[in-house]
């Protein structure tokens, strides 16, 4: 019997011990997990209003993971006056889906930063993936690109769910499925666009939200997520607020799964898109043969405008050198050779920005796809091409290329010295 009671107190001492090691290990795991989970919540965007200078679009996201770390992504950035803005969901949960989740966003905003083809940067982004997928996870990925003067929007989709515009009503916005990201290398994803008008909202986020289930274990589903889209519609003009909807969806979420367990990860974006203000003091165009010899009426041109907004030589002699670039440009290339077409210059001003816009009916070409150029090379290992869009962008705040309508729309805004507040009205 002492032998018995002697070897139970050995082995309660040895199980104390374990359990102490287990519990301690189990401390620093969750420890690291929280670590984990605010390094990956600091990757997305997190501060809202995301450009409170800006007042054509108002955008909000939120993710929700369903355990400490998640793979569901949303991410968005301004480049060149386009908003540049992706959603995704990766396959799995828990840490491998984090780390995936983190290396499918730090390709977006490398490839999306110098390439303006939403399928281009989802076939980047396939490629790389699929390269090393060893383990054979994948990510379904819807990636956009909105051209903020005109409305026009380019998205590419990667099996992701459609995204719901809203503005009068609330529909799907039709997409090509496609195969997600990372499931086959060399995939030709298809591009699409469309012309959204001010006043419409694009919804976007993940099968998180059409499967969140209650106690019942019935699914919230895709009929439920548009009865609420559509109650948000501004039937009465009035603006849909992207943090109001995503509040309105996350109430109506919530009140159906009753407290039931959440899990899956749950994701959603709106970017509502809104009215440009045009308050001009002045507005003043010029339309030119392409004729290099009539360089010096576009000279005039811009002198007059830019003493007109107030700036001072030293900037009025860059500007009127980047509005020159861009037009001898034009000049020569628009056109086929020995073919007489014009560009038209238009220039406008308030007291914080001059905006020129500069628009010819040859051929279309984006002077704003050539990547940037290398300028610490030598002229001899410096590939040809590049500086002049270089150039121009150096000098202006932004540059902006659309073809829009047959038309080539390129267009360049530079702020003009004030101590007001940096508010964008146009």
């Amino acid at each position: 019997l002492r032998t018995s009671f002697e070897s139970m107190q050995k082995s309660l001492i040895q199980q104390i011990e374990e359990t102490k090691t287990i519990n301690e290990q189990k401390g620093r795991i969750e420890g690291e997990l929280q670590v984990a989970r605010g390094i990956q919540m600091a990757m997305l965007p997190k501060t809202f209003p995301a450009y409170p200078d800006r007042t054509e679009i108002d955008i909000y996201g939120q993710l929700t993971p369903a355990k400490e770390v998640g793979g569901d992504l949303y991410d968005f950035f301004l480049r060149d006056e386009k908003l540049y803005f992706c959603i995704g969901d990766v396959s799995g949960k828990g840490v491998p889906a984090s780390l995936l989740m983190a290396v499918t966003r730090s390709l977006f905003r490398n490839i999306a930063a110098h390439e303006s083809s939403p399928s281009q940067i989802v076939s980047q982004i396939n490629d790389a993936m699929a390269d090393t997928n060893e383990t054979m996870m994948f990510v379904t990925l819807f990636v956009g690109v909105l051209d903020l003067p005109t409305g026009r929007l380019r998205y590419c989709n990667a099996g992701h769910c459609a995204p719901i515009i809203l503005n009068s009503d609330a529909k799907e916005l039709p997409i090509v499925p496609n195969v997600p990201s990372g499931v086959m290398a060399d995939f030709r994803f298809q591009a699409q666009e469309t012309v959204i008008t001010p006043g419409t909202t694009i919804f976007l986020y993940t099968d998180g939200l059409t499967e969140a289930e209650n106690v019942e274990v019935e699914l919230f589903g895709e009929e439920r997520v548009m009865s609420v889209a559509k109650e948000n519609c501004n039937n009465e003009m009035k603006e849909i607020k992207p943090l109001e909807l995503i509040q309105n969806m996350t109430n109506a979420v919530h009140a159906f799964v009753r407290g039931a367990e959440q899990s899956d990860d749950l994701t959603m974006m709106a970017i509502s898109y809104k009215k440009e203000k045009k308050e001009y003091d002045f507005e003043r165009s010029i339309t030119l043969p392409n004729d290099i010899e009539t360089i010096p009426q576009l000279g005039e041109f811009v002198d007059e405008v830019c003493e007109l907004a107030g700036m001072d030589m030293s900037t009025t002699m860059s500007i009127n050198l980047a509005i020159e670039e861009a037009v001898v440009n034009v000049m020569n290339y628009a056109y086929p050779e020995g073919m007489t077409g014009e560009v038209t210059i238009e220039a406008m001003a308030n007291d914080e920005k001059l905006k020129f816009v500069i628009s010819d009916s040859g051929k279309p070409f984006d002077p704003t796809a050539k990547g940037k150029v290398d300028i610490t090379l030598s002229a001899e290992d410096r590939p040809i091409g590049g500086l002049g869009i270089h150039l121009v962008r150096e000098i202006m705040d932004s540059v902006n290329y659309e073809y829009s309508d047959g038309k080539n729309v390129l267009t360049l805004r530079k702020s003009l010295p004030s101590d007001k507040n940096n508010k964008e009205t146009f």
